[in-house]
């Protein structure tokens, strides 16, 4: 099964970006509807530009940011509706402050959505990790070769 990202939760993982392929090293993290049907919310880490929908990219209001292999990602996905607020989708590298990428995810019950990486190339590897790894290994997620 998959996570299930439901209103009034609160959910956080993290992504580590070990490797991107050189040719193609665009990565994208974020949340899509179930099935991968809308909304789709999401960052890209060659400029941390956002993306909703079927909307064009647009600028990280502070400015263009790469996010490069090495780094550590942290996801936090509001879903709790305090004071009547839609769902948030914040994010942080390494040891920055968060920083809020949507304020406008829905709230309504019958919408579902999942974590999401979108990976570019072959030799590209992402490990994503539970907000409290522990002592538990990460999963490693890894795209086929074509």
């Amino acid at each position: 099964g998959s996570l299930a990202l439901c209103p009034g939760g609160l959910y956080q993982w993290s992504l580590e970006i070990v490797a991107k392929c050189p040719h193609r090293p665009q990565v994208q993290f974020g949340v899509h509807g179930e099935g991968h049907g809308k909304p789709w919310r999401l960052i890209t880490t060659s400029r941390s530009s956002l993306s909703s929908d079927d909307e064009p990219w647009q600028d990280r209001p502070a400015g263009d940011r790469l996010i490069r292999e090495g780094d550590l990602i942290s996801v936090m996905v509001d879903l709790r509706g305090i004071n009547g607020n839609p769902g948030a989708l914040l994010y942080a590298v390494n040891d920055g402050p968060y920083e809020v990428a949507f304020s406008n995810l829905p709230m309504d019950p019958g919408v579902r959505m999942m974590p999401v990486v979108s990976m570019g190339g072959g030799g590209t590897v992402v490990r994503v990790r539970g907000a409290s790894s522990g002592t538990q290994q990460p999963a490693c997620v890894q795209p086929p070769m074509l």
